[in-house]
């Protein structure tokens, strides 16, 4: 099958699609952190699947002309303050990636991908909740869960941290 461009609701970074008549294949390089190796997902056919003749364009923000950060609780501020609505708080977590130029929020709306790089303090992924259920579950806040394992916490300071791969991802009051 030859990729065809294609916007799906639910997918917040750059990806590859191909359609078939039954479902759609799409394809990421590594996912949160950006790694090298490619993964395979295939879901059924969607009616609400806009597609597109034309390549994505990139919109690309540095972090030095980004308007907002995140602090080292995972609160977002930008100049007049920390963010107050929820909607939008909950918007920019869930969109949190991860490229060879670090971390970013990214939007895709038809066939332009907006990426803004973000200036955090200390790290830009944090533990939200703890699900008790057999194993233990921590959420982050970018929506993913994943399985605690007691081996890889650690203390720095007076924080709690746990390790997914290279990502360093704290523990905060909520």
């Amino acid at each position: 099958m030859q990729p065809i461009y294609a916007i799906l609701p639910f997918a917040r970074c750059t990806h590859s699609y191909y359609i078939s008549r039954s479902d759609i294949i799409f394809q990421h390089q590594g996912g949160p952190k950006g790694g090298r190796a490619w993964i395979q997902h295939r879901l059924p056919y969607q009616k609400n699947v806009r597609h597109m003749t034309e390549p994505i364009k990139e919109i690309s923000i540095s972090r030095e002309d980004a308007v907002f950060w995140l602090d080292g609780n995972g609160r977002w501020h930008n100049e007049h303050g920390p963010f107050e609505n929820r909607k939008i708080i909950n918007f920019f977590h869930a969109h949190i990636c991860h490229d060879d130029g670090g971390y970013h929020v990214a939007q895709q709306r038809d066939n332009l991908l907006e990426k803004v790089y973000f200036n955090y303090e200390d790290t830009a992924l944090f533990v939200f909740d703890i699900e008790v259920v057999s194993p233990p579950t921590v959420v982050l806040n970018t929506g993913k869960s994943m399985r605690l394992m007691p081996e890889k916490l650690y203390v720095s300071g007076d924080n709690l941290y746990i390790f997914d791969g290279d990502e360093r991802i704290k523990f905060v009051d909520r």
